[in-house]
């Protein structure tokens, strides 16, 4: 009895190959291609490129940007950019015995409405004392609020890349002390459901202050307690002597 046979269709045949390409303030360069079988499958996707091969500079093989697909355009993929970001091993080659690293992390919204963590670092020359460090990171806060604040999201992410960020940021923080070294470590942007966890951590903490304020309030009622063991210790030998003064008196009703 002959044996039917079937056939197995492969998947990747069904897929065909959707360019990408960087947006149009990166001049629109290709970047990379992706499959999928509809077109709509491709939305939302990430690629993530190194400066090197985006601007042809290996001195920028070090910084990455992410990007996000948020378009088609026929079969050509647009994109966002997400993330920039610098790999963790620059930053480690950067630090030195008798340096000293400052770290800071906060959000700003640019003057296009997007929310983005903004993370930068420095590697001070010498050893600094808390209260630069401090006011470094104060004095960056201010700095890139300004920028951050009037400049859109496109015009910051060039900035970024051709390092004029950095280097304006790093003319206004050596006023404070010698810096070896003076970068953005991310830039990233928030998306809308990661806006509203960060909007929710003010009542995580209000909440936390509350389960504190009932613990201190149950204090006093333990303190009482301690308070009357220590009555009722001092009480035991007070009984112990009452005691053995009637043993003593005892023996001489006796005779």
């Amino acid at each position: 009895m002959a044996i039917a046979k079937t056939r197995i269709m492969d998947p990747w045949k069904a897929k065909r190959w959707f360019p990408i390409y960087c947006p149009k303030y990166l001049k629109g360069i290709f970047i990379g291609e992706t499959p999928a079988v509809e077109s709509k499958n491709v939305i939302g996707r990430e690629v993530e490129i190194s400066l090197a091969a985006l601007t042809g500079d290996m001195k920028k093989q070090s910084m990455q940007l992410k990007f996000k697909i948020t378009g088609l355009e026929g079969n050509n993929a647009l994109t966002e950019v997400k993330k920039f970001e610098i790999s963790p091993a620059y930053i480690r080659r950067q630090i030195r015995k008798g340096r000293d690293r400052i770290d800071d992390s906060f959000i700003l919204k640019t003057a296009d409405k997007k929310e983005v963590v903004i993370k930068p670092f420095f590697i001070t020359k010498n050893k600094v004392n808390n209260s630069k460090k401090t006011l470094l990171r104060k004095l960056a806060r201010q700095e890139l609020g300004e920028y951050i604040a009037k400049t859109n999201f496109s015009e910051i992410v060039q900035d970024l890349i051709s390092t004029k960020l950095q280097k304006t940021l790093g003319n206004s923080m050596r006023k404070v002390c010698p810096l070896r070294s003076c970068e953005i470590r991310v830039m990233e942007v928030i998306e809308a459901q990661k806006a509203e966890v960060t909007a929710e951590k003010p009542a995580e903490v209000e909440i936390a202050k509350e389960v504190k304020e009932i613990k201190t309030e149950e204090k006093p009622a333990v303190e009482k307690t301690v308070s009357e063991n220590q009555e009722k210790a001092k009480e035991k030998p007070a009984k112990k002597q009452r005691k053995k003064a009637k043993e003593e008196k005892a023996p001489e009703k006796s005779n």
